[in-house]
């Protein structure tokens, strides 16, 4: 009765040992990134103590350094490269601007956060920056057979982006996260085209 008392209660503790680690990220267990209403739908984490994002494994797994997206920051990054967006739509998260990471994330990020669904529930929070129109029309279209729609300007910030549509048998459309790219438009220019 003893042994069987003590294998209940080992099995127990490797239960609970098992699922502390399995939740825990960065110093911060799974239940109170998800009470602090940190965690955003995709599983990434904003910690506006330090302005850093970290990325779930699927997109890299990696914590950026967050800025502000603004004329002067889309500037910056005129030589090149692809940046991670952030933009907390539809969350209690905060910042409520669109951020944009400090430094480039690699390719192999770009096309997976390219490819959340709506559906799977990203509501807008990750998406990409590229500064030459060219460069985010070809991340949202990637290997696709597809053109992509392009939006200039939007509510919540005045840069211009391109969408990449799916089309569903029971859905219908969705759209993928967006690529942003150029400076930021005037509000008299902004305008949905499809091309």
């Amino acid at each position: 009765m003893l042994f069987a008392v003590l294998i209940v209660l080992a099995l127990v503790g490797l239960v609970i040992w098992v699922l502390r680690r399995e939740f825990s990220r960065s110093n911060q267990t799974f239940k109170r990134m998800v009470w602090n209403g940190k965690m955003s739908s995709t599983g990434c984490y904003y910690n506006p103590e330090n302005g850093e994002l970290e990325l779930a494994k699927e997109f890299g797994g990696a914590a950026h350094k967050m800025l502000e997206l603004t004329a002067k920051e889309a500037i910056a990054r005129k030589n090149g490269g692809v940046y991670l967006v952030f933009i907390a739509e539809g969350q209690k998260q905060r910042p409520r601007k669109a951020m944009i990471s400090k430094t480039p994330i690699t390719m192999e990020s770009a096309r997976a956060i390219m490819g959340i669904r709506r559906g799977k529930g990203s509501k807008g929070s990750l998406n990409l920056y590229t500064y030459k129109e060219q460069n985010a029309m070809a991340l949202a279209r990637g290997d696709l057979e597809i053109k992509p729609i392009l939006h200039r300007g939007g509510i919540m910030h005045s840069f211009s982006h391109y969408h990449r549509y799916f089309k569903d048998d029971d859905d219908g459309e969705e759209k993928s996260p967006r690529a942003f790219f150029g400076e930021p438009l005037e509000p008299a220019e902004e305008t949905v085209q499809k091309s």
